[in-house]
């Protein structure tokens, strides 16, 4: 027996509509609040702009107090992709507590910090920090090996200075403000807002740290579960943030804009300073040069104490480039910054 045609749709009828599909859920987290005025602001910042949707995701955005509690959400599959220094991605994996993997640039390309040493104008120059109080978030931290790194290269030894742990930047600038601190470490978005507070100054700058010691790469970090489980949704997050950071780097007005709606606390005139401080520094091609993954691992193994008693570890054991080639094969290679280093 023959098959029997469809019926044609009544006339006047409607065709039955085709339903979009549901787009893709992805957690992203971050552990400093509130966001920095910084290129990593574009993992906010894309949401905000519809780049996220615009690649069928729906994305959670969530704020937690500190890089414990964000690898602890992590951890319970609570946060999907986590923005985390090398630091974090490589010792987990190195003392066997988490299988992690640095998948692309959160925004910023390169290895340069923005860190900068502020103290109590009654400091003259960064030697009087001997015998001061300096305060950093934890023991091990990343500000704090970035100091004493900083400070040994400057002919200063740690020893010298009474390290406080305070914990997260907002207590410490409160302590400093407070007096109960000489100085600390705090980045140059952060320095913006409380520039205009008596009795501080900037002890040393961020220029001045990056010529002395190199930084460490930063980036979105997930678990291999994450990696493996949702796949598709990684390929269109990385897509989305190359896009955001194209438009971001060509688009000032576009950033100030979107940053001082999430941020009201900041003078949109000093959002625009720090867009041009940062116009040179945006992850277009997704922030993922592996020399320079393999010289801050180096870095690490080399001046932390916390890599002292733990094995090396591969670059492929920390670090996975996939997705970011795959969507440079999509949108091509920007070469007005961010190198990658490689043919995606």
């Amino acid at each position: 027996m023959g098959c029997v045609p469809a019926r044609p749709p009544e006339p006047g009828s409607a065709a039955p509509a085709t339903l979009a599909p549901a787009p893709l859920k992805l957690s992203i987290g971050w552990g400093v609040t509130p966001i920095s005025a910084a290129p990593s602001s574009v993992l906010w910042l894309a949401e905000d702009l519809g780049f996220y949707a615009r690649e069928g995701l729906s994305v959670e955005l969530i704020l937690v107090q500190g890089t414990p509690n964000l690898i602890a959400g992590m951890r319970a599959g609570q946060v999907d992709v986590g923005l985390l220094t090398a630091y974090e991605a490589v010792l987990l994996n190195a003392n066997k507590s988490m299988d992690l993997r640095m998948i692309g640039g959160s925004g910023a390309a390169g290895q340069a910090n923005t860190f900068m040493v502020i103290s109590r104008d009654g400091l003259a120059n960064l030697n009087e920090l001997r015998g001061k109080t300096f305060a950093i978030a934890r023991l091990g931290s990343y500000d704090d090996s970035l100091a004493r790194q900083f400070f040994r290269a400057r002919g200063i030894e740690p020893s010298e200075i009474q390290f406080l742990a305070l914990g997260d930047p907002n207590v410490r600038l409160q302590a400093l403000l407070a007096r109960q601190v000489d100085a600390t470490l705090t980045s140059v978005s952060t320095w913006v807002t409380i520039r205009q507070q008596p009795g501080l100054k900037i002890l040393s700058s961020f220029d001045e740290l990056n010529n002395a010691v190199p930084s460490w790469p930063s980036g979105n970090v997930v678990t291999t579960q994450v990696q493996h489980d949702k796949a598709e949704q990684l390929t269109r997050f990385t897509r989305a943030v190359i896009q955001a950071s194209r438009y971001f780097a060509t688009h000032k007005q576009a950033w100030v804009d979107a940053m001082a709606a999430r941020r009201t606390d900041m003078n949109p005139a000093d959002l625009g300073e720090l867009w041009d401080l940062f116009a040179h520094a945006w992850a277009v091609n997704g922030g993922q040069n592996l020399d320079d993954y393999t010289r801050g691992a180096d870095l690490l193994y080399a001046t932390s104490p916390d890599f002292a008693q733990v094995p090396r570890v591969s670059l492929n054991e920390w670090a996975d480039a996939s997705f970011t080639d795959a969507a440079l094969r999509t949108v091509g290679v920007d070469t007005s910054m961010d190198a990658p280093g490689r043919t995606p």
